[in-house]
């Protein structure tokens, strides 16, 4: 996930925002209540002690177009979806909540970097299927998406929109996806999100 602002707004790193947003309340933007950026958004909120308020867009590109708009002051998203609006110049990327730097945006600092050290956060896809299928079909359908994934083309596919594909057991799995659950659910409790 990348912490972007708009560059007219002269913040440029994230001890700036946090100076600014001390000073005055600040408006930042999410794609839905519930949504992970929604979440990150509330974690460094409450991490930073800040005063911001939330406005709801419907989606990610109309939240980003209100950041490039100046109609909001921080916003944060998935590199998939940010990373050719930070590219472009249009939006500036000031940390990102993964555990190492992007390689896409070596000179962004993480949120570990600058302080927060627990707050390591990523945007992340998996493949469900229902309660009660056999594990033994559960296991063919993760071999072969797996196989599908390490295949050096779509690996690069991947890696080229800022994502990184992950191998790991359906034990691991399982075990991500708690510890994830953990998470959020805390982050939820503490500020008091909704989904409404």
């Amino acid at each position: 996930m990348i912490v972007m602002v708009n560059p007219a707004s002269g913040v440029k790193s994230l001890g700036d925002l946090v100076a600014r947003a001390k000073q005055a309340p600040m408006n930042y933007a999410i794609s839905g209540n519930g949504t992970l950026d929604h979440l990150v958004c509330e974690h460094l909120r409450a991490s930073a002690g800040l005063d911001m308020v939330k406005i709801n867009y419907l989606g990610v590109p109309k939240a980003i177009t209100a950041l490039i708009a100046g109609e909001v002051q921080l916003m944060v998203a998935s590199a998939t979806a940010a990373l050719p609006y930070v590219k472009s110049g249009q939006l500036q990327a000031i940390a990102v909540t993964s555990a190492e730097r992007s390689p896409h945006l070596p000179d962004v600092p993480t949120m570990s970097e600058l302080g927060y050290k627990d707050f390591v956060m990523y945007g992340w896809t998996m493949l469900f299927a229902p309660g009660g299928v056999p594990r033994d079909i559960v296991g063919k359908l993760h071999d072969d998406v797996a196989k599908v994934v390490a295949q050096p083309d779509v690996t690069k596919i991947i890696a080229d929109m800022g994502s990184e594909a992950q191998a790991l057991s359906l034990d691991q799995l399982k075990t991500y996806v708690r510890q994830e659950a953990a998470l959020f659910a805390g982050i939820v409790k503490s500020s008091g999100a909704r989904v409404d």
